[in-house]
């Protein structure tokens, strides 16, 4: 292939090729294939190339594969006389064929369950689980309220003189302890 396309198969050498104003040179080298037959396949190389543009569009082309051997399905339409464009899927290897209207039915039905499922989701569980979430900060709430409330109580005992100043103060360690490990953990 290489051979058809570059110049210097035939003796000639193209500077510049990707530029606006390349440079030709003629019998630079010493010519692989003569000019004739070179020139001959480039005639014939635009014979072969057709210039094949799709004028219907193939929603799942390259997109679906066979459900028996996993390859890629081909793409083939046919039109009707009324002008309707009718487009099948299909396995050359497994002989399997499928009707685009019928691949589209499944997509939708598929779609219209995520949606379903995505709205029960939404619905029901995302608030279970908000709530378990939710639990824990509540609980720690009212635990830190718990030790603060605790580390009053303490500071009235010490001022009514149930406790002495040592005890006291390891009373209100503790506790204070306890409040900073709960509000370290609720961060």
């Amino acid at each position: 292939m290489a051979i058809l396309e570059n110049e210097i198969y035939k003796g000639d050498f193209v500077h510049g090729k990707r530029t606006k104003h390349p440079t030709y040179y003629e019998d630079v080298v010493e010519p692989i294939i003569s000019k004739e037959m070179w020139s001959d396949c480039q005639v014939q190389k635009k014979k072969n190339s057709r210039s094949y543009q799709r004028t219907l569009t193939y929603l799942y082309l390259q997109k679906l594969k066979c459900p028996k051997c996993n390859r890629i399905l081909g793409g083939k339409a046919t039109t009707k006389k009324n002008g309707n464009a009718y487009f099948y899927y299909y396995c050359n290897d497994c002989k399997i064929e499928f009707k685009e209207k019928v691949i589209n039915d499944y997509f939708n039905q598929f779609i219209s369950e995520l949606v379903e499922y995505d709205s029960v989701v939404n619905q029901f569980f995302l608030p279970m689980i908000k709530q378990k979430f939710d639990e824990p900060k509540e609980q720690l709430e009212k635990e830190i309220k718990e030790q603060n409330s605790k580390l009053e109580r303490i500071k009235k005992a010490y001022i009514n003189g149930v406790f002495e100043l040592k005890e006291y103060n390891e009373e209100k360690r503790i506790v204070e302890n306890a409040i900073e490990e709960l509000q370290n953990y609720r961060c």
